[in-house]
């Protein structure tokens, strides 16, 4: 499996693979694909791998049903845009905040991802990093309760069920109370931020699970199209 710097050719057919904690998932041509037998029609596709896991990512990726020509791997050094990035920051989090400021530049960004992890990652309008949050994710606190209290089951399953209103049943009484605790998380997370700088940000969200929480946001992208708009943008300045 060979590793390459960014040296990307412009028409290439390149397989974005995102590869995180509890998922991975597979992007071609902006879109996020289930099938990857369909890709086997090219025959000089390339793959671009964003991993939170290195130590499983090998073993994934020659799990696949198709062959690269090339596999470039991203790091934060391999981007210039988002600056002040601390040691041992998600390699997930940088390359999101790279394609949202090419989405939405010259802002000041707070972006809000729901996964695995809920996390917060601020950039100022000059992508400087600005620092952020990580903290349990919506659907992993509903695993927690059930691991950590012997009476309550995993509700996870159900996490997207009528939100709205008080709890009748125990399975409604987890998930809205762990839906409601997030949103408590969410406003407490944009008081600090509203506290800490004078300037606007623009809030914004992404994950999977950001469509239970939209109306608390300026927007919401897809994983797809914030690694896509970043792969161009490197792509770009590779040229």
């Amino acid at each position: 499996m060979e590793q390459n710097s960014i040296n990307i050719v412009k028409d290439s057919h390149t397989l974005i693979i995102d590869i995180g904690n509890s998922r991975t998932k597979f992007y071609f041509q902006g879109k996020e694909i289930l099938a990857l037998e369909e890709l086997s029609k090219y025959s000089s596709l390339r793959a671009f791998v964003v991993t939170t896991v290195p130590k499983r990512t090998q073993a994934i990726i020659e799990a696949l049903p198709c062959r690269f020509q090339e596999i470039i791997f991203f790091s934060s050094e391999k981007q210039s845009k988002i600056s002040n990035l601390y040691s041992g920051i998600g390699m997930d989090r940088v390359i999101k905040l790279l394609g949202l400021s090419e989405l939405c530049p010259n802002q000041n960004l707070a972006l809000f991802d729901f996964g695995t992890a809920t996390t917060l990652s601020l950039i100022d309008s000059h992508a400087v990093f600005l620092g952020g949050y990580i903290g349990l994710g919506y659907q992993a606190s509903l695993q927690a309760l059930a691991q950590n209290c012997e009476n309550l089951e995993d509700c996870s399953s159900q996490a997207s069920l009528n939100l709205v209103g008080f709890g009748h049943s125990r399975t409604e009484a987890i998930v809205k109370g762990s839906y409601q605790a997030h949103l408590g998380l969410i406003e407490q997370w944009k008081k600090q931020i509203i506290t800490s700088f004078d300037e606007r940000f623009v809030y914004v969200a992404c994950g999977g699970q950001s469509h239970l929480f939209v109306e608390e946001f300026d927007c919401v992208y897809s994983d797809a199209q914030l690694l896509t708009q970043a792969y161009e943008s490197m792509l770009k300045s590779s040229q």
